[in-house]
């Protein structure tokens, strides 16, 4: 029962830290994307606020629609962490 929670917990960490990492990419509307606009100068600021709310949801659903091609830029650095983690 313990090697079973842990292979669980185990798990979770892992997805956690996928999610963090979706989250931090820097397209609209993640907050990474939020995050970039911090290093832009201010008069950029407001095209990349315009440029966010016409994409909306786009980039995420793109990127989910090619899900493969993703998934293998992806998986190595998931696979990095979770060498580092454990």
């Amino acid at each position: 029962v313990r090697d079973a929670l842990a292979v669980f917990l185990g798990l979770m960490a892992f997805e956690n830290l996928l999610l963090g990492c979706w989250n931090l990419l820097p397209i609209p509307p993640m907050d990474g994307f939020s995050v970039a606009l911090f290093f832009l100068p201010e008069e950029k600021v407001v095209g990349f606020l315009e440029l966010r709310s016409q994409i909306g949801m786009f980039f995420p659903v793109a990127i989910f629609a090619v899900g493969r091609a993703f998934s293998q830029l992806f998986y190595p650095l998931a696979n990095e962490v979770m060498v580092w983690v454990f």
